[in-house]
């Protein structure tokens, strides 16, 4: 009788033990495929924090949050970098095209002339 009582056990064992992988194996997989939709598709905050900061013109501006279904796009770069003065001209006429836009809006504090100076 012991003996038939230790094989059920042997076999009972390896089963609950098995059965127990397969459960924590489900949730992992669930895991590890939301960390990869979330590290490949953008969400917000995800390149840039949600932070206040003040704008140029004067008040307060949320970076990082918007309306919903809408992006925003910080650019920080030097003036003595010369592939950053190089993309300024470049800058400048896609804030002129999308000032006019209805569904674009843009907008920019002191944009550097290509020089390296403040333009006002």
């Amino acid at each position: 009788m012991l003996k038939r009582a230790s094989r059920a056990m042997a076999v009972a064992v390896p089963l609950v033990l098995l059965f127990v992988l397969a459960v924590q194996n489900r949730s992992l997989r669930a895991d590890r495929t939301l960390l990869i939709r979330r590290s490949l598709e953008p969400h917000r905050g995800l390149y840039v924090p949600t932070f206040a900061a003040s704008a140029i013109q004067g008040g307060r501006l949320t970076v990082g949050e918007g309306a919903p279904g809408s992006c925003q796009v910080l650019l920080i770069f030097t003036t003595t970098c010369p592939y950053c003065r190089a993309s300024i001209p470049a800058w400048k006429s896609l804030l002129t095209a999308f000032e006019k836009s209805s569904w674009i809006r843009a907008g920019h504090g002191h944009l550097p002339r290509e020089g390296g100076r403040q333009a006002r």
